[in-house]
């Protein structure tokens, strides 16, 4: 996606635009308005230090550095075999194979080893064929597996068409003793739980899980309540329920009220646990399940109204009763071979990774999350492999309630999946995923070589946002990934993927670049750095098939053509919505729409379908001040635009004519209007629809404000309500049809009109 460059650049910004390309910073970009734009000089003399760039040390901005400096960094970076586009990770396309230069000195490069490590479809066979000394020649000299061939100037490592997708070591040698490791990681081609609706076409439910409660929910909506919906949902024929991140927040309250600002993408919020699901509450004494009942009591009087949700409230309460149920867990772990073995796999098949995050809870308990290091723990194979009760910094009892609560998140979370299946659903629970963790926390803390500190993802100026965003997320390290086998990113998506049946991915262009914004500066002073997408969108591809689960990406803004390509490509899923979908305030016909999509009317970031057609958005705009034309000219532009569906629908004898002759916002019939948008978008020959849980109860309060504070609106708080306010149990859903109709007018558009 690089953009056009200046044909008449000055000689030092020439050279410096060749070694920032050499090592992925673009130092141009095409803005949204379609102009090419240029990024601030000195933060990409920034990054190209945080890479070790050959630059003088003393460069600290642009104006330090001379033609010859650059000269010298280019001819030196290129000299250097480490820098070239190569790393210790060879990803390869199963179906394509590869091809690549190695950057060695000719000479006769062999093939000693080709083994595998952890291959999916006939592990064993292929570890039986391939490990054993006695083959290694004919592997050598096997063209239908791995070759070199050294005919040209530099040698080539080829790589077959057919390869067994998964992980390989592969080891090179030469005559002069000289050695090579290679991680070799065998990719499939494209998403292959998306030809579950090559057929037949599916719709889901989408749902803010946290505002959706119950009467027994403890304030917030939880793991049950999920498992509530994802059967009803599936009683009126929708094949998955899409929720926010479910992604770990502070251990330690309070609770930032977004979702997609955890601590970690690796791990779940034990915000959204039923405590009275958890096996051992039924093992309690009367005195503490009382305890626990009365820890419940105020909480569960507020899912009766409509007020601000209030997660730190219901955290703290929650806390508190599983330490108490804990108590229990602890004794049965020694006593109950039930108990123990679940919790045995689970801590074995999270291995490391889990007892990390659980010392570092335990660290952000005492403040000490900044004074102690991963380096200074013991190294570990998984939380049970090293007793740490022997270790000063870590509390073992401490550190095995953090992993519990891990492992009853999954449980819960897995038995919402499963109801979903087993009520008829083909994919069951999608879950979104975030973009980052915030800074200087979990992720940071278990991963310090993978992510880049001194940066933060954002996005460059927009009509909305004129100084950019600052996400407060710390972005993947490109060249660390490579060399590390890109093991922190795909322990994270394994994590994610675990127990769900697909993934939504928020801002799925991170797989191709991010916009860095230095530390202590205004996004507006960012520049974009590129990732091997080949190697990302490869190993999703091979966790998502391992997995089985399907994947969507949200491509919405300004999106380049090739990336529409490669994502399409590879099966994965796009998302269209209906709003975006129009040139002039004229709608694109549904004929139009991607067939590789998600197409929905609603997303988080606008409001409810009937607050929308309200202008409730316009409102809330005007009030604080961040309407960038009088409100008049934008009341006036939105009407039009509004008229323009309206009629859209009329022409298609979805709407009635009289339904849209309006003059006012405050005309619409919203009921009607909603329906037929949802008839509208299930047109399209898209593959996946879904319908905002919002928009069927025709809620209308926003949800979130892009580019607003908590202090001026508050973002991911608004519980469930109805037209009037009213606030919707689940307990409602079930026994009030009329919030069901538009799921049942979304089913009958998909699969009978």
């Amino acid at each position: 996606m690089p953009a056009r460059q200046p044909t008449h650049q000055p000689l030092r910004e020439r050279l410096l635009t060749e070694l920032a390309e050499y090592y992925g910073v673009q130092t141009h970009f095409t803005a949204q308005n379609g102009d090419d734009a240029s990024v601030d000089l000195d933060t990409v003399v920034q990054i190209l230090q945080f890479f070790a760039a050959p630059l003088p040390d003393q460069a600290q901005e642009f104006a330090d550095l001379s033609a010859l400096d650059l000269r010298q960094a280019i001819d030196e970076a290129k000299s250097r075999p480490t820098e070239q586009p190569f790393t210790t990770t060879v990803i390869v396309d199963s179906d394509q194979g590869r091809e690549l230069s190695l950057p060695f000195e000719t000479g006769d490069w062999v093939v000693e080893s080709f083994q595998p490590v952890d291959v999916l479809g006939g592990h064993e066979t292929i570890a039986t064929e391939w490990s054993t000394q006695e083959l290694l020649p004919e592997i050598q000299h096997a063209p239908q597996r791995v070759s070199t061939d050294c005919s040209e100037t530099a040698p080539r490592l080829i790589f077959p068409a057919g390869l067994p997708v998964g992980d390989y070591q592969l080891r090179l040698t030469a005559p002069a003793s000289d050695v090579v490791d290679l991680s070799v990681i065998v990719v499939p081609s494209t998403i292959s739980a998306t030809a579950r609706y090559d057929n037949r076409r599916g719709w889901g439910v989408t749902v803010q899980l946290y505002s959706v409660r119950s009467s027994d929910s403890w304030g917030i909506g939880d793991f049950a309540d999920l498992a509530r919906i994802m059967e009803l949902a599936a009683l009126e024929g929708a094949d998955f329920v899409l929720t926010n991140p479910l992604h770990a927040s502070e251990p330690v309250p309070p609770l930032l009220d977004s979702p997609y600002s955890p601590v970690t993408r690796s791990f779940l919020n034990p915000l959204y646990l039923r405590v009275e699901d958890v096996a051992e509450y039924q093992g309690l004494s009367v005195d503490d399940q009382n305890r626990i009942a009365q820890l419940a009591s105020p909480l569960k009087a507020t899912n009766n109204t409509a007020d601000r949700l209030d997660r730190t409230a219901s955290y703290r309460a929650k806390i508190q009763a599983l330490r108490l149920i804990f108590t229990r867990f602890e004794e049965e772990l020694t006593t109950k071979a039930i108990t123990a073995g679940a919790f045995h796999d689970f801590c074995q098949d999270r291995g490391a990774q889990l007892r990390n995050f659980a010392a570092w809870c335990v660290l952000r308990e005492d403040g000490r999350d900044d004074q102690i290091q991963l380096s200074d723990l013991p190294a570990c194979r998984s939380l049970l492999d090293h007793d740490l009760n022997h270790h000063p910094q870590i509390d073992s009892s401490r550190l095995l309630f953090f992993a519990w609560l891990q492992f009853l998140c999954t449980t819960q979370l897995r038995v919402a999946h499963k109801r979903g299946l087993q009520a008829g659903m083909r994919t069951g629970v999608m879950v979104d995923l975030a973009v980052g963790a915030d800074r200087y926390t979990a992720d940071a803390w278990m991963h310090p070589d993978a992510l880049v500190e001194p940066f933060s993802v954002g996005a460059p100026p927009d009509m909305y946002n004129q100084l950019g965003q600052d996400w407060s997320q710390h972005p993947w390290n490109p060249r660390t990934l490579g060399a590390t086998g890109y093991r922190a990113y795909r322990q994270m998506l394994r994590s994610v993927f675990a127990g769900v049946g697909a993934v939504r991915i928020d801002h799925i262009l991170g797989q191709f670049r991010l916009w860095w914004v230095p530390e202590g500066t205004t996004p507006n002073h960012g520049a974009y750095v590129r990732y091997d997408s080949r190697a990302m969108l490869g190993i999703l591809a091979l966790e998502a098939q391992r997995a089985g689960v399907l994947i969507v990406g949200e491509d919405l803004g300004t999106v380049d053509d090739s990336v529409v390509t490669e994502l399409s490509s590879r099966k994965i899923l796009g998302t269209s919505i209906v709003w975006f979908e129009q040139d002039d305030g004229i709608p694109h016909d549904p004929s139009e729409y991607r067939r590789l999509c998600l197409a929905t009317v609603n997303t988080h970031d606008l409001p409810p379908t009937a607050g929308y057609l309200r202008g409730v958005h316009l409102d809330l705009r005007e009030e604080l001040q961040l309407l960038t034309t009088s409100a008049e000219a934008e009341r006036a532009t939105f009407l039009r635009d509004i008229r323009g569906y309206l009629k859209a629908l009329v022409q298609r004898g979805l709407l009635t004519a009289s339904s849209a002759r309006v003059h006012d916002l405050d005309e619409i019939p919203l009921i009607p209007v909603i329906q037929a948008l949802h008839r509208f978008i299930a047109r399209a020959p898209s593959r996946l629809h879904a319908v905002a849980l919002v928009d069927a109860v025709a809620d209308q309060r926003i949800q979130n404000q892009p580019g607003t504070t908590q202090d001026q609106y508050p973002n991911w708080c608004q519980p469930l309500t109805n037209l009037h306010g009213d606030p919707v149990l689940v307990d409602d859903l079930e026994t009030t049809p009329e919030y069901r109709e538009l799921f049942r007018v979304m089913n009958t558009a998909i699969h009978h009109d």
